[in-house]
């Protein structure tokens, strides 16, 4: 059954950034679109598939980044290099100030973008 959407929140579109940690130092993404479960950034960075990364991201609204970990679910390189990852273990304050800017302002992604 190809075609059939097998995320379990809705996608949005957003005008977001995220900063991964590399090392020892914090590298800068645009977020491309965003859900309770997960996000898909703009990276020529790519990780290996199930690596942990530590993410900040920037809410507008919000005074300062949230903190988070996730898990790269899947990476395209090429031609715009994309990166999928799974947040891992949201605490309830993050996962509710997330729920609050994704429902608020935002629209839904495409399923097919």
């Amino acid at each position: 059954m190809s075609g059939v959407e097998k995320r379990l929140y809705p996608r949005f579109e957003v005008k977001a950034r995220v900063d991964m940690q590399e090392d020892d130092e914090l590298i800068y993404h645009e977020v491309v679109n965003l859900s309770l479960g997960g996000m898909c950034i703009q990276s020529p960075i790519s990780e290996e598939i199930g690596a942990k990364v530590e993410l900040r991201l920037h809410v507008p609204g919000e005074a300062k980044p949230l903190s988070m970990v996730g898990e790269v679910a899947w990476s395209a390189p090429q031609p715009n290099p994309e990166m999928g990852v799974r947040f891992v273990n949201l605490d309830k304050e993050t996962y509710e100030i997330l729920y609050d800017y994704l429902h608020q302002k935002n629209k839904p992604a495409h399923k097919n973008g």
